[in-house]
C-alpha cells in the first residue's frame, strides 16, 4: 500500500516536469509580426512555428507563405539569439 502511494506521488511529480512548454521557458523577443509588422495577438492567437531550431511567431497563419518565400528577408527583423 505504501509503495503504491509513493509510486503515484513520484509519477505525479514526473508528469509535472515533463509538461514544460518551450515558449514559457524563454520569452519571445518581439511583440510584432516579422512579416507584416502587426502586433502579435491583434489577429487572434499568434501563429507559432519553428524555423531552423528557432521559435518564430507571426500575427496569423497566412503570413507563413510570405515568410517561406524568403525567410532571410524577415529573419533580419528578429534579434540574434
Amino acid at each position: 500500500m505504501k509503495l503504491n502511494i509513493i509510486l503515484i506521488a513520484l509519477a505525479s511529480l514526473m508528469a509535472g516536469c515533463a509538461s514544460t512548454d518551450i515558449s514559457s521557458s524563454k520569452s519571445y523577443p518581439l511583440d510584432v509580426c516579422i512579416v507584416s509588422g502587426n502586433k502579435l495577438g491583434s489577429m487572434g492567437d499568434p501563429y507559432k512555428f519553428e524555423h531552423e531550431g528557432r521559435e518564430i511567431k507571426l500575427c496569423c497563419k497566412p503570413c507563413i507563405r510570405k515568410f517561406n518565400k524568403n525567410p532571410e528577408k524577415y529573419l533580419v527583423n528578429l534579434p540574434k539569439k
